[in-house]
């Protein structure tokens, strides 16, 4: 029987599948449950996921320490006592807004200001707490987990829990969060970079492993940090449907995320796409509700925007199309953002048995991605996609060659029990060689 070792994660999210956290279910599929704890600093309470025990930090409980010492920071929560994904009320908004919503709103903003706000509360004293000591003394950890943000406190805790308890650090990360500073003229931003990038060296530097989303990342971070840490690509539940011939016109999908600049290219895409066959529609779905970022496809004729789905409902979604769409950015502050990027739809698109297309820039990591497999339609440039069109029309031997592809992709890369067992493996190893390097210390 598999014995596995006591991890403690530490995130801005809880882990459970229906929240962006089901990325780390491509490393912790499986686990046991009770082996599992998590601190994260969203200020929802967690749904019943793959943790046995939560300790919740949020903005709002620094903010009631500052007003007030007496005020306790640190929510326990332990499975037993939470609701299923999706069985918890939602309650109707008030039209009042109290003072803690206003500021978690403007700190949770990319400006100084959420800089400044977030330096201000999150104050090691007020998180630093017997409480806590207590709780992650109960559990007793083995390693810590780490999944980098641009939260520079998920650092400082976990620094400071691995100093306290001798513990080493297996980290994830699949964005940039090192080397993309960007020009500004505020201090506080600066004071901010200056902190952040000086805690995550000392995460790198401290012994353990890392992971990342894909090779691109990884050698730039390996090269810039000493390291050999491994690539593991974001694992997806989706399996293949039948390869069938496109219809024409064909369902497409897009599913996830539209900022970034994805929003401005989806339209596009529609606008060229309609110019080929005035019958193709894009289906849309994504949580999105912001006005700015919708406007561009409320414009346009080729795009029918149906909100957000429940992930089980992804899948099935997924596969009633006949070419799924990633689509990126082009301007340069949204490239700077992505061009790291390789989301869990990237695994998704390709496991669904059903014909992709990119569009975006080719900076962009998953564009590039997506390019370098061979296993879907790439377009770098608007003029690009007319032309495709016709060929994905004409050339069904082509299309049945990249969903091929992207099969076998799946079964190399994105399969949720093997990429668990290659995590299990290379956290049992990390810890393995801290405790050799300790008993060596201990030793001298």
């Amino acid at each position: 029987m598999k014995v596995y070792p006591r991890v403690l994660i530490i995130g801005t999210v809880p882990y459970n599948l229906s929240s962006p956290s089901r990325a780390f279910d491509s490393y912790f599929h499986g686990w046991d449950k009770s082996c599992l704890a998590q601190i994260f600093s969203n200020r929802k309470k967690p749904e019943k996921g793959h943790c046995q025990h939560f300790y919740q930090i949020t903005d709002e409980m620094l903010l009631r320490r500052l007003l007030s010492p007496r005020n306790e920071v640190g929510r326990i929560y332990d499975d037993s006592e939470l609701s299923a994904p999706g069985s918890s009320a939602v309650a109707t908004p008030s039209k009042k807004r109290k003072a803690t919503d206003v500021l978690y709103h403007l700190g949770n903003r990319q400006t100084p200001l959420r800089f400044l706000l977030r330096k201000m509360l999150w104050r090691p004293r007020w998180w630093k707490t017997a409480k806590l000591e207590a709780w992650v003394e109960s559990f007793a950890p083995e390693a810590l987990f780490v999944s980098f943000s641009n939260d520079f406190f998920i650092f400082e805790i976990a620094l400071y829990l691995a100093e306290k308890y001798d513990l080493p650090i297996i980290s994830s990360t699949g964005d940039d969060y090192y080397f993309n500073s960007h020009f500004s003229l505020s201090p506080f931003y600066h004071i901010y970079r200056r902190q952040y990038r000086k805690l995550m060296s000392e995460i790198m530097a401290r012994q353990g492993d890392i992971i990342y989303i894909s090779d691109k990342i990884r050698d730039k971070y390996n090269s810039a940090f000493s390291r050999e840490g491994k690539t593991m690509y974001l694992a997806t539940e989706i399996s293949p449907r039948p390869y069938r011939s496109i219809a024409k016109p064909p369902a497409i999908g897009y599913f996830g995320n539209i900022r970034f600049g994805r929003n401005e290219a989806l339209a596009t895409f529609a606008n060229e796409a309609r110019k080929f066959d005035p019958g193709i529609v894009v289906d849309v779905y994504s949580n999105e509700q912001s006005a700015k970022y919708l406007r561009p496809l409320k414009k346009e004729k080729g795009i029918a925007f149906h909100g957000s789905i429940p992930y089980h409902q992804v899948a099935s979604a997924m596969v009633r199309c006949d070419l799924l769409l990633i689509a990126e950015g082009f301007e340069r502050k949204d490239v700077l953002m992505t061009r790291y990027s390789l989301s869990t739809k990237t695994a998704d698109c390709l496991s669904s048995g059903v014909l992709t297309m990119g569009f975006g820039s080719p900076e962009c990591g998953v564009i590039e991605y997506l390019k370098s497999t061979n296993a879907a339609y790439v377009a770098t440039k608007r003029e690009e996609i007319v032309p495709l069109l016709r060929v994905i029309y004409a050339n069904e031997a082509q299309n049945a060659a990249f969903v091929m592809r992207a099969g076998e992709l799946a079964v190399e890369r994105y399969d949720r029990i093997k990429n668990a067992q290659r995590f299990y493996d290379i956290v049992v190893a990390a810890i393995a060689s801290y405790d050799d390097k300790r008993g060596e210390e201990h030793a001298r």
